[in-house]
């Protein structure tokens, strides 16, 4: 195979970058399948067996500057949320208008993450891919972990509730579904299936038009065909192909600023490591939209960096 540089051969070590990446090797011992905390370095691995092209047959280019892991001194949750938070506000401060990806990790990752770019985008909507709504005022006695993503965001990242969509979930404990309620779009995996994904984005468009976006894309969102490697993995959930054409649609219609990619387990994902490929084949696409969305702002028709194959 062809060594290439990693993320796709667009690896800049000097600012100003497009796009600023962080691990968040972080997990709670709260799961029964551990291995979250080495997914960051194993989708770094994996995004050096591709091209910067995308899957249309688009090359592109980007300047792609990687930051390394956020480090905590100590284990506690207090802690690593604010090396996470800091780490990715001196990432966007570094690159201005840099497009941020972070790389799980836990779900836990994700609210220090939104809160960095909420600092600077007040009006933030949020969007999570998830077969769980991670809806729990207290799991297992704490009120700061994985699977209280939403209170988190909206009791103290300050997300609004209803500019929140929670898509593809189908696994529930009671006392989460009237918290989940609350969000302003729920698209369970079974309306998903019923509706297709064209209505999905259009769903999340009438609720959240005009505000810039961050996407949290959980890999047990995904059905377990397409992403076995996980820590709860939940059958009837959506394959690669309508993850795909969901990130295009949102693209599409929104300023997307922010994506991260949570709850990878690649010794889980063994032998074949389909769960790890596809995590990096989500971020070669997202990448190849950011370099479009930005060549549409430059108000080009063309550009000098993209070329179809």
């Amino acid at each position: 195979m062809r060594q290439i540089d990693p993320w796709f051969g667009l690896s800049a070590d000097q600012p100003p970058a497009d796009v600023v990446v962080i691990g968040c090797p972080f997990e709670e011992p709260l799961s029964p399948r551990l291995g979250t905390s080495e997914g960051p370095e194993a989708i770094r691995r994996w995004s050096r067996t591709s091209e910067a092209v995308t899957e249309t047959g688009v090359a592109f280019s980007l300047r792609v500057h990687d930051r390394g892991d956020a480090l905590a001194a100590t284990t506690d949750r207090a802690t690593r949320w604010q090396a996470i938070e800091a780490a990715a506000t001196a990432a966007t401060g570094e690159h201005p208008g840099a497009f941020l990806l972070g790389l799980g990790g836990d779900h836990s990752v994700t609210p220090p993450l939104v809160a960095a770019m909420r600092q600077q985008h007040r009006d933030l909507g949020f969007v999570m891919i998830d077969a769980h709504p991670d809806a729990f005022l207290r799991y297992q006695d704490e009120e700061d972990t994985h699977a209280s993503v939403l209170p988190l965001l909206w009791d103290r990242v300050g997300i609004e509730p209803s500019a929140t969509a929670l898509l593809a979930v189908r696994s529930f404990a009671p006392e989460e579904i009237g918290t989940m309620r609350r969000a302003g779009t729920v698209i369970t995996a079974h309306e998903w299936h019923a509706i297709g994904t064209d209505a999905v984005v259009a769903g999340v468009g009438a609720r959240l038009s005009g505000r810039p976006l961050y996407v949290s894309i959980d890999l047990d969102g995904l059905d377990p065909a397409c992403a076995p490697g996980v820590s709860y993995p939940v059958a009837g959930g959506p394959g690669s192909r309508a993850v795909l054409e969901l990130l295009r649609g949102l693209w599409d219609r929104f300023d997307v600023l922010a994506m991260d990619i949570v709850e990878l387990a690649p010794r889980l994902d063994q032998p074949a490591e389909t769960t790890t490929a596809l995590a990096a084949h989500l971020c070669l696409q997202v990448f190849g939209h950011v370099a479009d969305a930005r060549r549409r702002r430059a108000g080009k028709t063309e550009s000098p960096h993209t070329r179809t194959v």
